[in-house]
């Protein structure tokens, strides 16, 4: 009888010393902790929801009023729809723009270090005079929105299809 009572000691103390033991028990000792943290803020629940919504909206707000695509902006706006806090937090810690402050910082950079390159031409000597009005229009514009000159005796040549294109290619 004493020989049992020892082999079940023995495998007792073996199932103590298991990972499966231990991390059950830590789950155990997390799950009290938090028990015993929302006991004691629960007389203060009220004031930290609202806070918690002030800021979320804060975070909504500027992440709206943003000057980036909205193709970025529209998952964090879901995000924090859903799960406000969570998603405010989560967009704070995960969303910054230090990466595209230095991006901006070396394209103006990379700007003025060509600029001496780059021949600035008027926007309509770039077209033929004979051509109409809209296709001057349109040069005008293509040139304002890409700060390049347009470019004299360009030919452009149109293929519908990938296979025209690539018969020409192959003659080249």
């Amino acid at each position: 009888m004493k020989g049992k009572m020892a082999a079940a000691g023995r495998k007792i103390l073996w199932f103590l010393k298991t990972r499966y033991f231990l991390a059950f028990f830590c789950i155990i000792l997390e799950f009290a902790q938090i028990m015993v943290l929302f006991s004691f803020l629960y007389q203060y629940f009220y004031p930290i929801t609202v806070a918690g919504r002030i800021f979320s909206m804060g975070v909504l707000l500027y992440l709206i009023n943003r000057d980036e695509t909205p193709e970025f902006k529209l998952p964090w706006v879901f995000l924090m729809l859903i799960i406000p806090l969570v998603g405010a937090l989560a967009f704070v810690v995960l969303s910054s723009t230090e990466s595209g402050r230095t991006l901006k910082s070396r394209h103006e950079e990379a700007k003025e270090k060509l600029a001496p390159y780059l021949r600035r031409l008027d926007a309509g000597k770039g077209i033929p005079e004979a051509a109409d009005g809209e296709a001057r229009l349109q040069v005008q514009y293509l040139c304002r929105a890409s700060g390049m000159s347009c470019c004299r005796n360009a030919e452009v040549v149109y293929y519908r299809t990938g296979q025209e294109f690539h018969s020409v290619l192959l003659d080249v």
